[in-house]
């Protein structure tokens, strides 16, 4: 247990730091690399597919919407709103990957449940992101300040879940050899 605690702190705290200092490196200013930034900037694809794919989604609900920039999908009204890298949820992509990497089982498996976690973890972000456009155009207010904190406890949610359904099949297997 304590091996498998220091692993995850270890785990997250590698995959949560790696994001951040990658993310200023891909900003300009500071220690900025031009070339990781135009090159290899997985964050700002992220967030590109992100607001793209509620771009899609606001669209289908009939609420007209364009992307604008790296960071904003622009509604109606000059009413816009701005994916920052707080909204992106990679501190929570980190928590599912260092339980993936601090638990034992096969390499298979993690990754297999990996790309689960991850496609789950986004497409529920993509959903947050289009229900805000459309709540916020419906409503007229400019900021939902609780947003984050859904968001957060429905992922930390279906990350408990995920780790259920993970360690079920584990623990079936275990208690038949018995």
């Amino acid at each position: 247990m304590v091996r498998f605690v220091g692993s995850f702190i270890f785990f997250f705290l590698l995959f949560y730091y790696f994001i951040q200092i990658y993310e200023g490196i891909t900003s300009p200013g500071g220690y900025y690399s031009h070339f990781l930034d135009h090159y290899c900037n997985f964050i700002n694809w992220y967030r590109k597919l992100l607001l793209e794919a509620a771009h899609i989604i606001v669209n289908f609900m009939g609420y007209p919407n364009e992307v604008m920039g790296k960071y904003h999908l622009k509604l109606n009204d000059n009413i816009s709103i701005q994916l920052v890298y707080s909204c992106l949820g990679f501190g929570l992509i980190s928590v599912w990957f260092a339980f993936l990497l601090s638990y034992p089982s096969a390499w298979k498996k993690k990754i297999y449940w990996a790309l689960i976690g991850f496609v789950i973890i986004s497409i529920l972000n993509i959903i947050r992101i289009a229900a805000l456009a459309i709540i916020v155009t419906k409503v007229k207010l400019e900021a939902i300040s609780m947003h984050h904190t859904i968001f957060n406890v429905v992922i930390y949610i279906f990350i408990i879940l995920m780790i259920l359904f993970y360690t079920k099949e584990k623990k079936n297997k275990v208690s038949l050899s018995k």
